[in-house]
């Protein structure tokens, strides 16, 4: 988990190569791009790059994606949908310029990405040993929540479009949050 975390925060390199590394997810930042692509590339390590897709949104005229992984049920076409989302910013820095500044977000919400990876892990590790879960699961990392809750609320749209029948949401934010400020 710890690793995850210092990985999705800036702390340690995303790469094989060591070259790169998520300075931060806020979505002006470039880091939050590299976020989406190490999301895509390590899910699809765990559970194949068939069960990863981009979804893709807009905000303010700017395409940005979220991530969905989906693990099929073997016995019906409930959903269980578990969130985390991407994006970070810096709330308490009037100075702070999202273009270039970091936002490691480590609590907010590296802590999510961290668990629900681990939880994507353990399902392919389950999976291996009593084969799928009854109902689907679905993984998804929201983008641009800390600017109005956008990147969820366009999934949302989608879903209830095609009225998929989700009969639980498991939200993992800030899970490691610290009291102490800033």
């Amino acid at each position: 988990m710890r690793l995850q975390v210092e990985r999705y925060s800036g702390l340690w390199p995303v790469d094989p190569a060591g070259s790169q590394r998520i300075q931060s997810r806020h979505v002006n930042h470039p880091g939050n791009a590299l976020t989406v692509e190490t999301l895509l590339h390590d899910l699809a390590t765990v559970l194949g790059e068939e069960a990863v897709t981009k979804h893709r949104f807009t905000l303010r005229g700017r395409t940005l994606e979220n991530v969905i992984a989906e693990i099929p049920g073997a016995e019906c076409e409930d959903i269980v949908l578990v969130g985390a989302h991407i994006d970070s910013m810096i709330s308490f820095d009037s100075a702070y310029n999202a273009r270039v500044d970091p936002a490691p977000g480590a609590d907010d919400d590296a802590s999510g990405i961290a668990a629900l990876l681990i939880l994507a892990e353990t399902f392919k590790t389950l999976m291996s040993r009593v084969g799928r879960p009854k109902k689907t699961i679905v993984f998804g990392f929201f983008n641009a929540e800390e600017v109005g809750i956008v990147g969820s609320a366009a999934y949302a749209r989608e879903l209830a479009a095609r009225s998929a029948p989700i009969i639980a949401m498991y939200a993992l934010d800030m899970i490691g949050y610290n009291k102490k400020t800033p």
